[in-house]
């Protein structure tokens, strides 16, 4: 059951992915309500994807021994390294594919149903975009240092002081 709920489990992936595509595309080359109707599809795919790997995970884990205790904050550097560039990676993606889904609709407040007519209606260009996403995320990353930063102060015990009274 091992290799064959494992090659189940990626090949099931695969085909959400691919189902996913195929509308994400295919949405593109039809009207704004068909495409509406697009993205039930995507989301029931991906939530049947979700519970067909766990389903398949629970009976792959199953008897499974434990390695020992979770240790917590004891991790290497590569895998913190490798977990910071994930995120860095997610904040940019996020708002590179927020513009572009905003960009593709140009001048219009809704797509298709409502034109901005104003003189001044228009998109910036994607390097104009990328420079200042790249900047929100650098700020947005900034704050979650300081967060964590701050949450860092309150585990330090403070020295007793000892002065003349």
């Amino acid at each position: 059951m091992g290799q064959a709920g494992h090659a189940g489990a990626v090949g099931d992936v695969r085909l959400a992915a691919a189902v996913v595509l195929f509308f994400g595309v295919y949405g593109y080359f039809v009207s704004a309500i068909v495409r509406i109707g697009f993205s039930v599809y995507q989301v029931l795919t991906v939530l049947a994807t979700i519970a067909v790997v766990m389903g398949i995970d629970v009976f792959l884990l199953r008897g499974a021994r434990s390695q020992g205790e979770i240790r917590w904050g004891q991790m290497p550097s590569a895998r913190s390294t490798r977990c910071f560039i994930l995120a860095v990676t997610f904040t940019w993606l996020m708002g590179l594919m927020g513009f572009a889904r905003s960009g593709i609709r140009q001048h219009w407040h809704v797509f298709e149903v409502m034109r901005d007519w104003s003189v001044d209606a228009a998109t910036p260009g994607l390097g104009k975009a990328s420079i200042m996403i790249s900047i929100c995320v650098l700020i947005f990353l900034s704050l979650v240092a300081f967060i964590f930063w701050l949450s860092e102060l309150g585990t330090h015990r403070a020295e007793p002081q000892h002065g003349d009274d």
